[in-house]
């Protein structure tokens, strides 16, 4: 039966669900069972086609929950969260960087333990 042998969750626990309801009023479950269902909506994307391939690429990541490529995201350790990637910037960002300048100690035993290009993951809403 369903609810024995199948190994998929999603149907075992509705077999349980009808299995109840048929054994505490069938006529309830009979209205149920053959309730009028609505159609299945259309799904449609406001998303641009490039995007949307990107999406698809990281599909079960969480930037296609939150339907940002991960690059808008995902930083290193030596970028700023917030600052606009660009490579004009770039220079001036690593001259402000306390830790090429030696002027931070406290960081150093960070930079030590962390590789540089380890991404790490900064989401503000």
């Amino acid at each position: 039966t369903a609810t024995e042998k199948c190994a998929n969750p999603d149907v075992r626990d509705r077999a349980y669900v009808y299995w109840r309801l048929l054994s505490a009023d069938p006529a309830a479950a009979r209205s149920v069972a053959l309730a009028e269902k609505s159609p299945p909506l259309p799904v449609s994307s406001d998303l641009p086609a490039p995007l949307l391939d990107e999406l698809v690429a990281e599909l079960g990541c969480v930037s296609s929950v939150l339907q940002i490529p991960a690059p808008h995201f995902v930083y290193t350790k030596s970028e700023r969260p917030g600052i606009p990637r660009n490579a004009a910037l770039q220079p001036s960002l690593d001259e402000e960087s306390p830790t090429q300048s030696g002027t931070d100690n406290a960081g150093a035993s960070d930079a030590a333990v962390i590789a540089d290009g380890e991404p790490e993951l900064l989401i503000s809403f």
